[in-house]
């Protein structure tokens, strides 16, 4: 379940990712302002953050107790 994981955080940032980069460039050229293209990308960027965030979290544990 360990590497299982790994895989898994990968996966859902991934999902996330795309999901977010569809919305955000869908507003942007729906409204056409540059304001929403701002907030989903930042929003999307802190999502990454997070999630990147808890992956680096997990390695040190993992590679310690192997």
């Amino acid at each position: 379940m360990k590497k299982y994981r790994r895989l898994i955080l990968v996966l859902i940032l991934a999902i996330v990712f795309v999901v977010n980069k569809e919305y955000f460039f869908g507003s942007f050229l729906y409204a056409g302002k540059l304001g929403a293209f701002l907030t989903s990308t930042i929003g999307s960027f802190i999502v990454m953050l997070a999630f990147t965030g808890l992956g680096v979290l997990s390695y040190p544990k993992k590679d310690k107790r192997d």
